[in-house]
């Protein structure tokens, strides 16, 4: 692998001196990406590679690598995202392409105590202007009407969740959200939708926090353009996200969760926060129920032989040991009827208070 990426970046006058030493290759938590270190300082700058995991011959690759491109340029207006140095394309070598970006020296965030810092992060970037036209033609457009995006969980859930082997106490959980969230679900359509940046994969682990305390957000796979920030919001602290990565790992107390929300709406000019309150809650259900059905997907289909002509399932081959153990160990906590029970007793109970 690492030999591909180098030939790939050599392609670079820049690049072009590089030895297989100088590249780091970074512990494997996600199945889109691999990340690796470019250790010589180059131009002034600690670059980073994010090498795009295709197979060869995905007709997508080229544009999934442009709409990554577009993000991080748009972005990176915020000064809370990495900058770009070079993009490199899909080609024999590195099927999926890459792109080479500033390498942001900080951790990954210690929760509770960075929540104001995420927060402060997603209040910039969510605060950005609309990109112009020429800008977003690359980046899709968010498909975020609350009743479009359950038709779209449940759909998921119609496909995996008989493959799963839950629990009838689990299926109950997610049975009685999805009722609710239907019976709801005209009266949220178009509620506070923005036509700015929305980030989408908004949990813990894809932010680092530098020396100052400053948030950065790194990962702008899944960035959109317009759509409902109440949904970043939500994936930024809800059980399923805080838990996902191993080196973030908390489970947040629910006045923590307030504060968080708090101090995001603080930062926001007034005739948005009025906008986005009655958004909140609802978005949380709904970004759940998102992250659940998410998870029985890859419950079940990581489970399953890899098919190279499937490019869409998803396979967990590029996950090193420690996070495919955590994974599993997760998979198995946020599944259990239990775990559902309490995450939805926020609301239910009305134990979280924004």
């Amino acid at each position: 692998m690492i030999a591909d990426i180098l030939q790939a970046l050599r392609q670079r006058r820049e690049f072009a001196s590089l030895q297989p030493a100088d590249l780091e290759m970074l512990p494997g938590k996600g199945t889109a990406h691999i990340h690796v270190r470019i250790r010589p300082i180059i131009d002034g700058r600690h670059l980073l590679a994010r090498i795009c995991l295709a197979s060869r011959g995905d007709a997508g690759a080229a544009a999934r690598l442009t709409e990554q491109e577009n993000a991080f340029r748009i972005a990176v207006a915020s000064a809370t995202t990495p900058g770009i140095h070079c993009v490199i394309a899909p080609g024999e070598a590195v099927p999926g392409g890459m792109l080479v970006v500033d390498e942001i020296a900080g951790l990954p965030p210690k929760l509770p105590g960075d929540l104001a810092a995420l927060a402060d992060a997603l209040a910039t970037l969510h605060l950005l202007p609309p990109p112009v036209p020429t800008d977003a033609i690359n980046l899709p457009r968010a498909n975020d009407r609350f009743g479009e995006r359950l038709v779209l969980i449940e759909q998921t859930l119609s496909r995996f969740l008989p493959l799963a082997n839950l629990s009838a106490g689990a299926v109950g959980e997610l049975e009685d959200e999805v009722a609710w969230l239907r019976r709801v679900a005209p009266a949220q359509d178009g509620l506070a939708l923005s036509s700015s940046l929305l980030l989408t994969d908004t949990h813990p682990g894809n932010f680092l926090v530098d020396a100052s305390g400053k948030a950065w957000f790194v990962d702008l796979e899944k960035t959109m353009i317009g759509g409902a920030r109440a949904c970043d919001l939500a994936h930024a602290t809800l059980y399923t996200s805080t838990r996902w990565d191993p080196d973030v790992d908390t489970i947040l107390d629910v006045a923590d969760v307030g504060d968080f929300y708090r101090h995001y709406l603080h930062r926001q000019p007034d005739q948005l926060r009025q906008a986005l309150l009655p958004a909140l809650l609802p978005a949380r259900r709904l970004i759940w129920l998102r992250t659940t059905s998410f998870c029985i997907r890859w419950k079940v289909e990581t489970a399953q032989p890899h098919d190279p002509g499937l490019p869409q399932q998803w396979s967990a081959a590029g996950l090193d040991a420690r996070m495919l153990a955590h994974n599993r160990a997760l998979l198995a906590d946020v599944l259990a009827a239990d775990t559902m029970r309490r995450i939805r007793s926020e609301w239910l109970e009305g134990r979280l208070v924004i």
